[in-house]
């Protein structure tokens, strides 16, 4: 308050506007300075971690900055009468390769193995083989380990975002990890599409239900590509077009209205032809 008493930020008060006195400034600066300083020392943050963290937070002010500018464009378009070509993509399980790296995980912490295809998109990694504790606490160190930037992208997953972007699409990702609760998942994110080339404009976060974020925020978007078959059936119940991505824990999960597609491939095909004749994307 005293820093920012001396900016003179209340500037519409110009009545009583006058230039601030740049030494007095500084030395509520110093005296900020040292607070965080000392904050930082006390719970023992060096200083390569904290400017870590200054990195990454500096990507993520850059990241939500240009998406808002991307998204922005995207509904003035629509008010316009006019159509964005958009494509939403699910993060874990369509262009990270999670379950997966989980499971390892969770196998090299506590000796314990899941199957692919026994995994249970509702229950995670649990049952009788994995107490909820155990599990609660692995899950803990996962995120807050920031394991999320060494998950290998699913095969061919980079260069499908690459070809949609080439054919138009405004590439959204929706991403159900929980960043209110582990600040560093979102940088540790944006770290990962920037290492790994996917192309995207713009991230949505939801952990509690991303396609009422889709069905809210996107109606028009051309098609979502899901590995949850109960996401994809809300989806499709709200006129919206989802493909659901052959994975080994969601066989036998599709539902009528919600296409099947084996693969990165299927999708580009299917878009291709729509592109190709002018047609929309039918169920």
């Amino acid at each position: 308050v005293e820093l920012l008493n001396e900016t003179q930020w209340k500037t519409w008060l110009r009545a009583s506007a006058r230039e601030p006195n740049v030494e007095a400034l500084v030395e509520e600066g110093v005296d900020v300075f040292k607070f965080v300083l000392n904050v930082m020392l006390v719970w023992g943050v060096t200083a390569d971690g904290f400017f870590d963290a200054f990195r990454r937070k500096t990507e993520v002010n850059v990241n939500r900055h240009l998406q808002h500018q991307q998204l922005t464009r995207v509904r003035a378009l629509a008010r316009r009468g006019g159509r964005a070509r958009v494509a939403v993509l699910d993060l874990d399980g369509v262009l990270a390769a999670y379950p997966e790296h989980w499971l390892d995980y969770v196998f090299d912490r506590a000796a314990v193995r899941v199957a692919l295809d026994a995994f249970s998109l509702l229950s995670g990694a649990t049952g009788a083989t994995l107490p909820r504790e155990l599990y609660a606490r692995l899950k803990h160190d996962y995120r807050a380990g920031g394991m999320e930037v060494v998950v290998p992208p699913l095969p061919g997953a980079v260069q499908f975002t690459q070809e949609l972007r080439k054919m138009g699409y405004v590439i959204v990702i929706v991403s159900a990890r929980p960043v209110d609760r582990y600040k560093r998942l979102y940088s540790d994110t944006v770290r990962w599409l920037k290492e790994h080339h996917v192309a995207y404009d713009a991230i949505l976060w939801e952990p509690h239900s991303k396609e009422d974020r889709i069905i809210t925020e996107l109606p028009e978007v051309e098609f979502v590509l899901e590995d949850d078959p109960l996401n994809a059936e809300k989806l499709r119940r709200a006129g919206i077009n989802a493909f659901l991505l052959d994975r080994p824990y969601n066989r036998g999960g599709a539902v009528d209205g919600v296409r099947l597609v084996a693969g990165f491939d299927a999708v580009l095909g299917i878009v291709s032809e729509t592109t190709a004749t002018g047609k929309e994307i039918t169920r």
